[in-house]
């Protein structure tokens, strides 16, 4: 049996990974649920993550505290979105890409 052996190259490797959390048509119904859950979710980590530090260090953790406002009006921007789109009786088309890079 013949060991492996690997092949050093002076190119970059390949550092990014892209995944699809959401790739599909929805109805109306099923995009805000699917949707507003991943908010809700990324809300109450960002109030879970600032009340740890509030309790550990007795300060907000400042990137919680800029996040929590961005992403709830995100969130109803985008029920809104949906809303339109369910009053016109049209499929909601979604596309969540997830990249993760080293650096």
């Amino acid at each position: 049996m013949k060991p492996s052996t690997i092949k050093n190259t002076k190119t970059k490797a390949k550092t990014d990974n892209t995944f699809f959390l959401i790739k599909g048509v929805f109805s109306p119904e099923d995009a805000k649920e699917i949707l507003s859950k991943i908010y809700t979710f990324k809300i109450n980590y960002h109030n879970l993550n600032n009340w740890r530090s509030l309790e550990r260090f007795g300060v907000d953790d400042e990137n919680s505290q800029k996040r929590i406002p961005k992403l709830k009006s995100d969130k109803a921007t985008i029920e809104e979105l949906i809303d339109q789109g369910k009053a016109k009786d049209q499929k909601i088309k979604i596309n969540a890409e997830i990249t993760i890079s080293f650096f």
